[in-house]
């Protein structure tokens, strides 16, 4: 027997459990995984009741979030440039670190906007000495103008960043 491929039984038997361990399968009993549900099928109301929100199919995301999303992008565009002028005039360490939050927070956002609104975001304003922290404040509040389940997943970690970035720099 080769030495190399020897496991030491005594060893593995101590960091048994005991119990014996069977694999993971499918509750209907079958070996194939199952289908992943429709969630754009699933967010349909029942009839008789609220209309159903209109969505972009493409990322799942109401005209209105997707408006939300850009005016974010818009602010976070603005807290990340005059963070980052700020950052280089100062070398300030914590100043390049909301620099690079808010960039990346930006970055975050531009990958929720839906492509069919993507072309808003060349509407650029100044960054016109504005704060950056309350700038990153505002985009967080707009979050809040729209029901979550309106914004396409990942809108969660985007208001939980600001949220921390808004704390730990005011």
């Amino acid at each position: 027997m080769n030495s190399s491929l020897h496991v030491d039984t005594d060893k593995a038997k101590g960091l048994s459990t005991g119990r014996p361990v069977r694999p993971l399968l499918p509750r209907n009993g079958s070996n194939r995984p199952e289908p992943l549900p429709n969630h754009v099928a699933m967010n349909r109301t029942p009839s008789g009741t609220a209309k159903p929100k209109e969505i972009d199919h493409m990322s799942d995301t109401t005209p209105e979030a997707a408006r939300v999303l850009v005016h974010m992008h818009q602010l976070l565009w603005q807290a990340g440039s005059e963070a980052d002028r700020r950052a280089h005039q100062s070398r300030d360490l914590d100043t390049v670190a909301l620099a690079n939050n808010l960039t990346y927070a930006r970055d975050l956002v531009f990958h929720l906007v839906p492509e069919s609104h993507r072309d808003a975001l060349l509407d650029r304003p100044g960054a016109d000495g504005a704060d950056p922290v309350e700038l990153a404040r505002r985009a967080e509040e707009l979050s809040r103008t729209a029901p979550v389940h309106h914004f396409p997943p990942g809108i969660v970690s985007v208001v939980d960043l600001l949220i921390e970035t808004v704390g730990e720099f005011s």
